[in-house]
């Protein structure tokens, strides 16, 4: 009974020890139940890493940072010691990113950047470290672009100021005084003006009633006025015009049926015809008179020789041609 007790007193310890090296190993990111590869990657510093950070592949949490330390061989080299689940894999080429937090407020963790192609990494391989920003470069890199801009806002203001000294010197101050004392006597007469313009239309309200009336009156009258007109004389010259356009209707349709001399000069296509030869023909005898006077007016010269019947013969062929010519 003896031996009984002291069995389940040396249990209950065995269990608490192994209960406080877990608990000891899971507050330093190991996890002794759980199948897990590890591997290291080296940094000229940590970057603000602490044990116990997620391990993140694309964002999603794989595993902890289990220890951080100095290299043996140079404190300016710090090695990280993370561990991943057995079922992420990826290869030796793949690099250890330490990133900042999501947040200002969140602490650095460590990001696996997946490299294609390579052998995959076995446990205890040593990946290549990257460290980027911590949060005093996002707070850097945050602040930088404001302070600039808040340095240029400055000096554009500065600049402004400058001007604005530079164009208020005495003599323009003065200038702007003259320019407000002259406005402001301009409102005060414009006031003034105003006063004079309403007292006058206080005074003249009867007048001014009566100039209605009698454009009123006016305005009646040239009603009447085109009434009668519209009633008499716009009615007749409606008439007339009616009257008017209906002769023309008629002359263009007996010119259209060919009666009269136009219509039957615009009718007759012989007419043309016959104008037309007539003209050739005038054209031909006008021609035959230059290339033969002489057979429609007898003109004799002293001393002058007759023509040749060979003569003769050519002038015939010439006036032939002109003939020709002319048709």
């Amino acid at each position: 009974m003896k031996l009984k007790r002291e069995f389940k007193i040396g249990l209950i310890s065995f269990a608490i020890l192994v209960a406080f090296i877990w608990g000891y190993n899971f507050i330093k990111g190991r996890n002794l139940f759980s199948p897990n590869y590890h591997y290291y990657a080296v940094y000229p510093s940590s970057g603000g890493l602490q044990s116990g950070r997620p391990v993140k592949i694309n964002g999603v949490t794989v595993g902890l940072v289990s220890d951080i330390k100095f290299s043996q061989e140079s404190l300016g080299r710090i090695i990280v010691r993370f561990e991943v689940k057995k079922e992420y894999r990826f290869t030796k080429n793949s690099i250890a990113e330490i990133a900042a937090g999501e947040s200002l407020m969140s602490d650095a963790e460590m990001n696996v950047i997946l490299m294609p192609g390579g052998m995959l990494a076995e446990n205890g391989d040593t990946l290549k470290g990257l460290q980027s920003g911590g949060l005093s470069d996002v707070i850097k890199n945050t602040i930088g672009p404001i302070k600039h801009q808040l340095v240029e806002t400055l000096a554009t203001l500065d600049t402004v100021l400058t001007g604005l000294n530079q164009v208020l010197n005495d003599k323009n101050r003065a200038n702007v005084e003259k320019s407000l004392t002259d406005l402001s006597a301009t409102l005060e007469n414009a006031s003034s003006i105003s006063e004079n313009l309403d007292m006058m239309l206080r005074e003249n309200r009867e007048n001014l009633s009566a100039i209605a009336s009698n454009m009123a009156s006016g305005t009646e009258k040239i009603n009447t006025i085109l009434d009668s007109l519209s009633a008499q004389e716009i009615s007749q010259s409606i008439t007339n015009l009616n009257l008017a356009l209906s002769d023309f209707k008629d002359i263009t349709s007996r010119i259209n049926a060919g009666e009269g001399s136009i219509g039957k000069l615009l009718a007759d296509e012989n007419m043309y015809d016959n104008l037309v030869t007539a003209s050739s023909s005038l054209n031909a005898l006008l021609a035959d008179i230059k290339a033969n006077p002489k057979r429609y007016v007898n003109v004799t010269v002293f001393g002058k020789r007759e023509k040749t019947q060979k003569q003769i013969v050519k002038d015939s062929i010439a006036a032939q041609r002109l003939r020709k010519k002319a048709r």
